[in-house]
């Protein structure tokens, strides 16, 4: 650590901003990546953070907190940017000119994940023991903590229960109103070790 603290400032500025960069960049999706991905990918934000001081010092802003603050805004608008828009662009463009199918996400759940212009309208999580637990977000109130519903890359997930069905075959499940008689939903924690399958009922925004 101190071997960190004692470069010179702007090396710091860009670890620091090329560090938060990739943050945003690969957050919940940065399964599988090599030691090597993970550090070219920092040295890429920051050197874009880099190339934004620069512009600022065209400008006569050289002062280290316009250098800092500059920085850490470029690597984090252009991370977003590239997770939000120019990562989709791109992989389509890479299957279109025939290179690949790949969509750049290191698992399934990880796509599904990534699919932010989807409205998901219904979830239903079979288990081990026969079970199938559904969420109607249709059903639940709004403001409730935590999302509607929360998956990490792993296959773990959490869910405001709506319906319990004993089995697949079941027409006459358990049904929950999202609340119990005090209003208070209660959230369903199922480990992706007990979920042997998932249906997503969802559309476009």
């Amino acid at each position: 650590m101190d071997s960190l603290i004692n470069l010179s400032l702007d090396i710091q500025i860009i670890l620091v901003a090329g560090y938060l960069g990739f943050y945003v960049a690969t957050v919940g999706r940065d399964g599988g990546l090599r030691p090597v991905d993970i550090g070219m990918q920092i040295l890429v934000y920051g050197l874009l953070a880099k190339l934004a001081t620069l512009l600022l010092a065209e400008f006569g802003l050289n002062k280290p907190i316009y250098q800092v603050v500059g920085a850490v805004i470029a690597s984090l608008v252009v991370a977003a940017v590239w997770r939000r828009y120019l990562r989709k662009i791109w992989a389509k463009i890479i299957r279109q000119v025939g290179i690949h199918v790949d969509d750049h996400n290191p698992s399934v759940i990880a796509s599904i994940l990534d699919e932010t212009d989807a409205l998901w309208r219904n979830v239903q999580i079979y288990t081990n023991d026969g079970k199938v637990y559904e969420s109607n977000f249709y059903k639940l109130p709004a403001g409730l903590p935590n999302n509607n519903i929360a998956l990490d890359g792993v296959g773990n997930v959490s869910l405001y229960v709506t319906a319990l069905y004993a089995d697949a075959h079941d027409e006459s499940p358990l049904v929950f109103e999202g609340h119990d008689p005090k209003q208070k939903c209660k959230l369903t924690y199922l480990p992706a070790n007990i979920i042997i399958k998932m249906n997503i009922s969802w559309h476009n925004k």
